[in-house]
């Protein structure tokens, strides 16, 4: 794990790195059975930062968040922030069409869905990404 960076300098997601280091074993989230560890959490919001950046995202570009209340939703939020990207919250239970409508109004560079949603194959002029085994990693 890398070394805390200095508190002017923090961004949100950078607190992670302390309870992984503190607490690594301790729980992070649970999902109702499932439990994921801090440094398990951490670990994954590492890993999908990583993904983000290979994305093409940079810091201060917006990310929309089309996902149903899960771990994985925790997940992507602590990424985007770690890579200094701005969150866009969007509901999963949205039309297709209001999800559109969000997206293109305020400029989403990428919108992250649930596998299953239809918005994640739509065209439209951000990226869409669906949330499957092979983006978790």
């Amino acid at each position: 794990m890398a070394l805390l960076p200095s508190p002017e300098k923090m961004n949100l997601a950078d607190a992670l790195a302390g309870n992984a280091h503190r607490r690594p074993d301790h729980a992070a989230v649970i999902e109702g059975g499932r439990v994921t560890s801090h440094s398990e959490f951490y670990e994954a919001v590492c890993r999908w930062a990583a993904a983000l950046v290979g994305l093409r995202v940079e810091p201060g570009q917006i990310v929309g968040v089309n996902l149903k209340d899960t771990t994985e939703h925790l997940i992507a939020l602590y990424a985007i922030a770690r890579v200094g990207a701005a969150i866009l919250p969007m509901d999963w239970r949205w039309t297709d069409h209001e999800k559109e409508s969000v997206a293109g109004a305020f400029g989403a560079q990428l919108v992250i869905s649930e596998a299953e949603d239809r918005f994640g194959a739509m065209d439209g002029p951000w990226q869409s990404v669906r949330l499957d085994f092979d983006w978790q990693g």
